[in-house]
């Protein structure tokens, strides 16, 4: 995987059944923005059936606005490796703010986890 100098922000992923846990450190750069979207990319490679993620922000999650640009470009590519829900959870209200105007179709941000999971599972049942 390269490797970048530079990098800012970075990511933990866990795998729980369908569902990837996703952990956010950030802030991110355009580096770091580049090497989490290699990671993700790593992760969900081989997984052939359709997944949700449930990604939690810290409170530094965000990036540049061009940054955030490139990962709503990203999260909107998630839905062609079958992801079928992407639930952000946010501490703020600033990211709040910023998630929404990023989300893909499949995507939704939460307050808090246990809220995610609830619609996460929910668009299995539908």
């Amino acid at each position: 995987m390269e490797q970048f100098t530079d990098s800012h922000g970075y990511l933990n992923f866990n795998w729980r059944d369908n569902t990837l846990y996703v952990k956010a450190f950030g802030p991110f750069n355009t580096e770091g923005m580049i090497e989490a979207t290699n990671q993700y990319f790593e992760v969900i490679n081989n997984n052939i059936s359709s997944f949700s993620i449930i990604e939690v922000l810290n409170e530094d999650a965000l990036g540049s606005p061009q940054v955030m640009e490139n990962v709503g470009e990203f999260w909107k590519k998630l839905e062609n490796f079958n992801c079928i829900s992407l639930a952000l959870i946010y501490v703020t209200d600033m990211q709040r703010a910023i998630l929404e105007k990023h989300l893909p179709k499949c995507g939704k941000a939460f307050d808090n986890i246990t809220k995610a999971e609830q619609w996460v599972h929910s668009r299995y049942t539908h």
